[in-house]
Parts: structure tokens; sequence; C-alpha cells
């Protein structure tokens, strides 16, 4: 009898969470909008000519000889976040020769990368029990543009995700075994029925020695 029961409830919980489709998605967070990138203004500096090192003996000899220690612009320092721009058409057009406050760089390039601001589709439903989502809770996705934005998902409370664990009633035909049919053999054979929204309400087995008993 326990184990007509452990069959039962086995086959209607696999039955259950076969029926949801699970998604999986890799929460992200938003890509910074705006201006994005770094520029070097530069800074004057005693610097060998020949291998842009620092050097301590202004005008004097360096790299062996084969250089002198000369008062330089140094580009690679004095960095200035391309963020502290406003505008997009001025983002596309800074570098150290015009944006600089301070500094002795006057490099044209252009090192700073307009960024637009992610822009949101509607959510779409997922599955239900999907990741970190609880069993009543239904995943959700939304798609962000443009490139370099990237899928976002969150989980919602949803009423129809809580899926209720089937309780269960065993009758057995006869209700009293034949003894002289104890110690056999029989094959049991289970048929889900009165299936609605990934609820089974009724489990039958049949045997093939009637004899024995039919479980409903």
């Amino acid at each position: 009898m326990k184990f007509l029961v452990r069959c039962l409830l086995t086959i209607a919980f696999t039955f259950i969470f076969s029926i949801l489709t699970l998604f999986s998605n890799q929460l992200i967070k938003q890509v910074f909008a705006g201006c994005s990138g770094t520029i070097y203004c530069g800074s004057m500096q005693w610097l060998c000519n020949t291998t842009q090192a620092a050097c301590s003996n202004p005008n004097g000899s360096c790299d062996g000889g084969r250089g002198t220690c000369s008062w330089i612009c140094n580009q690679t320092v004095n960095p200035m976040a391309c963020s502290s721009i406003g505008a997009e058409f001025q983002c596309n057009i800074a570098n150290a020769a015009n944006s600089c406050a301070t500094g002795c760089s006057i490099s044209p390039d252009t090192p700073c990368t307009w960024i637009p601001p992610c822009t949101y589709t509607a959510w779409t439903d997922g599955a239900c029990d999907d990741g970190d989502c609880t069993p009543t809770q239904r995943r959700q996705y939304r798609t962000v543009t443009p490139a370099g934005c990237t899928n976002s998902t969150q989980c919602v409370e949803d009423s129809s995700c809580d899926v209720s664990i089937p309780s269960c009633n065993l009758g057995l035909t006869p209700a009293t075994v034949n003894p002289l049919l104890i110690g056999g053999t029989s094959t049991f054979t289970a048929a889900l029925s009165n299936i609605q929204n990934g609820s089974v309400s009724n489990v039958t087995f049949s045997s093939n020695n009637t004899g024995v008993a039919t479980v409903n």
C-alpha cells in the first residue's frame, strides 16, 4: 500500500514539473549612458627625449648618452573623464586640444564615445520558478537597445504559478485481497486523467490481475 502511494505522488509531481518550461538569463546592470572614455591632457615634465622616461638632470644626457633630458609634454598623464562632457555633439569632437582646461597636450585624437541611453521594450512572460524566482513568481524579460545594452529580467508574483501539491485518496477494488493470490506477481499501469492547468486530479492504476487490486 505504501509503495502504491509513493508511486502516485511521484507520477503526479513528475507530470506537473514536466509541463513547466524553464528559461535562464543573466541579470546584468544597465549599460552606462552618456559620454564615455578618457582624454589625457598631459603635463610638462623633465623627460628623456629618446625614451620619454623621467630624468633628473635638466638638459643633461640620458639614455646612455643617446638622448637629452628635456622639458617636454608628457601626454600620458593628467587624465580627464569624458563623462564630464555634456552633450552628444561635444562628446564626438572632444580631444585634448579643445577640451582640457589644464595640460600641454595638443593631440587631435577624439577618444570619447557617445553611448545612447537604453530603451526598453514591454515585459514578456517567461516561466514560473525560474532561476532566483520563487515558485509563486514568474520570470519576465524585456529587451533594451541600442547595441551594448542587454536583456534584463525580473521576478513578479503571479497567482497562476502557485500550483498546489495534490492530495491523494487511495482505494482498492476489491477491498480485501484474495489470500490465494498473495505472493503472486502483478503489473500495474498508471493512467492520468482530469488534467487541468497543470493539476492532476485522478490517477488510476490498473492491474493485469484484477483479482489482486485496481487502485484509483
